[in-house]
């Protein structure tokens, strides 16, 4: 159930709240997937380097990518329209 929500809840809210825009839902959906792409790109790029520096740790691998997932909230915060 988490992660059916998880799949599906943030693409119905962008195609939501794009609905009465000019662009459309298309290019709504399209930066929204590129808001999950780009990190877990980052992430899968940088933690082979990061596990061979410390050690074999995968824990700096998953403490970047905590950490990209607050600044990507906190960013979605932002730009979120306040009623």
């Amino acid at each position: 159930m988490p992660q059916a929500v998880t799949y599906s809840i943030p693409f119905a809210l962008a195609s939501i709240y794009s609905k009465d825009s000019v662009t459309g839902q298309g290019l709504a959906l399209g930066l929204l997937n590129l808001a999950i792409v780009t990190p877990q790109m980052g992430v899968a790029l940088v933690s082979g380097p990061l596990d061979s520096l410390f050690g074999g740790s995968n824990l700096p691998a998953f403490m970047l990518g905590g950490t990209e997932t607050v600044m990507g909230a906190i960013f979605a915060m932002k730009k979120l329209p306040v009623d």
